[in-house]
Formats: structure tokens, C-alpha cells, sequence
């Protein structure tokens, strides 16, 4: 994929959401070299950051966006962050032994990008608290509201089931 983006300069831009696991295990144990500069050989460029920097985040996608927009083809970044749930929803329940530490979790809790951003805005005099809460009752609005309406509208037949697919 990263070749053919490269070659025809495609609008592409590749986003890894590295959470520190492969399924149960460490990345570390799995994965050889840096995900980020795994668009290197492509010319493709690689940006590796804190995926739970809200800021870095927006800068890095504004960039990839800006060079897509402009034709210069792809871009890869890879989002370091922490996935504070499990892989799968039960899996305490067939693991022999946990992977993590709940020591490490809730490390990585106090870390939550959604947090860290409401601190940085009210610290920094650009929100108040008071707006970011309107904000979260408007969202929770909206998400109560498009549940309310998918749970109101009737299923897919089974003949759709193959729509709008493409292979």
C-alpha cells in the first residue's frame, strides 16, 4: 500500500494508534524497528509522538492534511498511547496470568489526553471549567440523541448485507 501511495503521490495518510500491545503482548516483544519509519524506504515521512497530546496530535494531522491537500503524497504517524482497557472484554477470564499491572494502568490513566488538554485549557485562562462541562452535556446530548434515533430505526434487511461493499 505504502508503495503505490508513494509512487502515484496519493492523498494518504496512514494513522497508528500504537497502544503498547499486540493483541496480549508488549509491542516491544513483537514488533522489530520503529512503526514510524516503517514509510522510509518509500519516502514516505514518519512523525512518532505522544498520542495523548492533544496539540501534537492536531499539529502532526494538520501537517499530514496539509501535504495530502497539496499533493505531496503520503504521510504515516504513529500515535504512542495506552490502551487502559483489555483486548477483549473477558479475557480475565481465559488469561492464565494478567499482562499488566494495575499500577501501570493507572499510571497511564492519569495520562488521559481528554484530561490533560481541560487542564491545560483552564490553567492556561482559555476555557473555564464551567464551558467545558456545556461542552460534555452538548456531546452527551448528541450521543444520547443518535442512540435514541439507531435504536428507533428499523434493521437492515438481509439483502442490503452486501451493499456499498467494494473488494
Amino acid at each position: 500500500m505504502l508503495n503505490v501511495a508513494a509512487l502515484w503521490r496519493l492523498p494518504l495518510i496512514l494513522v497508528c494508534e500504537n497502544n503498547g500491545f499486540a493483541e496480549f503482548s508488549p509491542t516491544a516483544d513483537v514488533t522489530a524497528g520503529a512503526i514510524a519509519t516503517r514509510g522510509e524506504p518509500f519516502g514516505v515521512p514518519g512523525h512518532a509522538l505522544d498520542g495523548n497530546d492533544v496539540e501534537a496530535v492536531w499539529e502532526t494531522a494538520g501537517e499530514a492534511v496539509r501535504r495530502a491537500r497539496a499533493g505531496s503524497g503520503p504521510s504515516l504517524i504513529e500515535a504512542r498511547t495506552y490502551r487502559i482497557r483489555g483486548h477483549v472484554e473477558t479475557e480475565q477470564s481465559f488469561l492464565s496470568r494478567a499482562y499488566r499491572e494495575d499500577a501501570e494502568i493507572g499510571e497511564w490513566m492519569a495520562c488521559d489526553p481528554l484530561f490533560r488538554f481541560a487542564t491545560q485549557l483552564t490553567g492556561s485562562g482559555t476555557a473555564t471549567q464551567r464551558e467545558l462541562d456545556a461542552i460534555d452535556a452538548e456531546v452527551a446530548e448528541a450521543v444520547a440523541a443518535a442512540y435514541a434515533q439507531a435504536s428507533a430505526d428499523p434493521l437492515p434487511t438481509e439483502s442490503s448485507a452486501f451493499a456499498h461493499m467494494l473488494a
